[in-house]
């Protein structure tokens, strides 16, 4: 395995932009054809993503293709540097507050002035710095140091281009909220900005970096006036490309699951691993290692889920499930040392957490049963996307698949009348619930049906039993179902129950725990902002959850 560290997924002008997914190069397509487009008529981007997800670097790739590639100023700041501006000059008009007639001109006004200090310094080749609003300019670089690293040959000649200036600002959930109490109106802020980008009277164009729950407290009239993109989170597969380090299937879904798929988080994560160590014993305990570490203030691992879920089991016995959720992937028996121990172990009281077969089953034919019993539901209908459920699906089964896309299908270990309800439990509403989350975090305007079926089926599995769960999904059960008793050859793997509780979506999407009632998309946002506010723990890990929860590493 390389030890090289790999890429710096920090946020700066020396990491380049890589389409990881399709989804990824949409994104960036977007943002290209709408800085390409401008002055003329053309929709704000508002880049939506999680923590980590690369809002940055997808914005800091708009800013070097608007100097590089389209001959087009711009510049790079985050919301809460242009507040305390905006308010002054309301107040040196005589107001109280910003008038929504008056926005749009203050925020044009401080954006080319700022582009003709730029300027200014160009001609002069006068040190910039972190005034300047361009990114990296708190070294203190000549203009021409700084536009010599960027490819840049006639910074002045296009820094000149006032009718064409590209905005780009990050950090917007931060600011938005304190921008709204001193803007009138209640149908949003920004409102007469986007407006008048989008009618193409506007000298300046903006590009917006919003977490997804701010993004949805955006005011309906603003919402209609930009153009939103959301940024994905990477498949398990994608881990050593990104890294661009050797790694095992193992390694890669622990990051995956650790990092929730972030690259930003996804080097930190293989930090944490290689500090676990390999020995079996003593592996639960350390583990608690992850749970004083941080992530934009927030704790990795969920251990009081994680005790709560595993307390009946023994010490050797909650070291060994620690063994396989630190590796979720195929493993053979015989690889353990003490094989005989580890699956007595988990023969005797550990067959509701780990997954046991005589042979690996590839996750396409696991999820297309999955897909069969998803259609057979009476809440599937035709404006549901079989192709997203199929993304989300598979995406999350690879999470615990070997690096052939092979899975551990089975419970070999449990009597055959239990095997369903282990198929349940450990599959199925682990699998739903994180396709709903990953759905509700990267779908965008006009795909909520799916998003609001995967939320109907969530809440129906959780409160229906194995043996009503069996008539629409037959197929799954019966793939899922051995008779075949397990062996030193037999394939051991943690399900999907045990690092969901581990590694939960709460660090984005707290949003499941409001089991017994159906809500539209737009309610289980509104669920989300008011758990957000509300949200109460006597853990340093939430007491600031509310403020820092879109935050991207910086």
């Amino acid at each position: 395995m390389s030890k090289s560290r790999g890429i710096k997924r920090t946020a700066t002008l020396n990491v380049e932009w890589k389409d990881l997914t399709k989804r990824h190069r949409l994104c960036r397509e977007t943002i290209e054809a709408n800085i390409k487009q401008f002055p003329d008529p053309v929709e704000a981007t508002y880049a939506v993503g999680a923590i980590g997800a690369g809002k940055s670097l997808l914005l800091l790739h708009g800013f070097r293709y608007a100097w590089q590639d389209q001959a087009k100023p711009a510049i790079y700041l985050d919301l809460s540097d242009l507040i305390d501006e905006l308010i002054q000059r309301a107040e040196a008009d005589g107001h109280d507050v910003i008038h929504q007639s008056n926005l749009h001109g203050y925020f044009e006004d401080i954006c080319i002035e700022r582009l003709r200090e730029i300027c200014n310094k160009i001609e002069q080749n006068k040190p910039f710095d972190t005034d300047d609003y361009l990114p990296r300019a708190r070294q203190r670089p000549t203009p021409d140091e700084y536009f010599s690293a960027l490819g840049v040959e006639d910074p002045e000649q296009i820094a000149s281009k006032e009718n064409e200036l590209v905005v780009l600002v990050d950090e917007m959930e931060e600011g938005y909220k304190r921008l709204d109490e001193h803007t009138e109106g209640t149908t949003g802020p920004l409102r007469e900005v986007v407006d008048e980008i989008d009618k193409g009277t506007s000298r300046v164009y903006m590009i917006g970096a919003f977490g997804y729950a701010s993004a949805h407290e955006l005011g309906e009239a603003e919402a209609r006036r930009v153009q939103s993109i959301n940024l994905p989170i990477i498949r398990p597969r994608q881990v050593h490309q990104i890294l661009e380090r050797d790694l095992s299937a193992g390694t890669e879904n622990y990051a995956w699951w650790h990092s929730r798929g972030r690259p930003g988080w996804l080097q930190s994560a293989l930090d944490a691993k290689a500090n676990l160590g390999d020995d079996v014993e003593g592996n639960y305990n350390r583990l608690f290692d992850i749970a004083t570490q941080q992530i934009s203030r927030v704790e990795v691992l969920d251990r009081e889920s994680l005790d709560s879920y595993l307390d009946d089991l023994s010490n050797k016995s909650r070291d060994r499930i620690a063994a396989l959720l630190t590796t979720p992937s195929p493993h053979q028996l015989s690889e353990f040392d003490e094989p005989a121990a580890f699956q007595s172990a988990l023969q005797s009281e550990a067959t509701d957490f780990a997954l046991c077969d005589a042979h690996l089953t590839p996750v396409g034919e696991v999820y297309k049963t999955i897909e069969q019993g998803l259609t057979n539901l009476d809440a599937y209908h035709s404006g549901v996307s079989d192709s997203q459920l199929s993304q989300f699906g598979e995406r999350v089964l690879q999470s615990i698949a070997d690096e052939d896309g092979e899975m551990v299908f089975g419970q070999n270990m449990s009597p055959a009348p239990a095997q369903g309800d282990r198929a349940v439990d450990m599959i199925l509403r682990p699998l739903v619930r994180r396709m709903h989350d990953i759905a509700l975090e990267e779908l965008g305007n006009g795909e909520e049906e799916t998003i609001e079926f995967l939320y109907d089926v969530t809440q129906s599995l959780d409160q229906m039993s194995a043996q009503d769960i069996y008539q629409d999904f037959a197929d799954f059960f019966d793939l899922f179902s051995t008779s075949e008793s397990s062996t030193m050859d037999s394939y051991v793997s943690i399900g999907l129950k045990t690092p969901s509780l581990a590694f939960p979506s709460l660090i984005t999407n707290p949003r499941l725990s409001f089991a017994g009632h159906e809500t539209n998309t737009d309610d289980q946002y509104q669920e989300l902002v008011t758990m957000l506010e509300n949200m109460q723990a006597a853990s340093d890990r939430l007491q600031e959850f509310g403020d820092t929860i879109q935050e991207d590493p910086r």
